[in-house]
């Protein structure tokens, strides 16, 4: 399996960027709805780096202590799905 295109991605209109090569393109919005749709779909895609990122960060903080950071895993988690939602 070959590996994604290191992040962060970042969103321009509804292309996906990252390491200056273009990811994805949302296309065929024909009225405000479906560019409001392939914005937030753009958005999620861009997260995605930052999502993966913070999912493989929490599981070693779960697996390398007995006592594990809730606080730190949390902040991770709430900055992932933030950048999906609001860019």
């Amino acid at each position: 399996m070959g590996k994604h295109t290191p992040g962060p991605w970042k969103v321009v209109g509804t292309e996906i960027w990252g390491a200056n090569v273009k990811i994805a393109s949302g296309r065929g919005a024909y009225d405000e709805k479906d560019r409001q749709k392939n914005k937030a779909n753009a958005r999620l895609i861009a997260a995605s780096p930052d999502l993966l990122e913070a999912c493989k960060d929490i599981v070693e903080i779960w697996q390398s202590s007995d006592v594990c950071d809730w606080e730190t895993s949390f902040d991770m988690i709430k900055e992932g799905i933030a950048k999906a939602e609001e860019g």
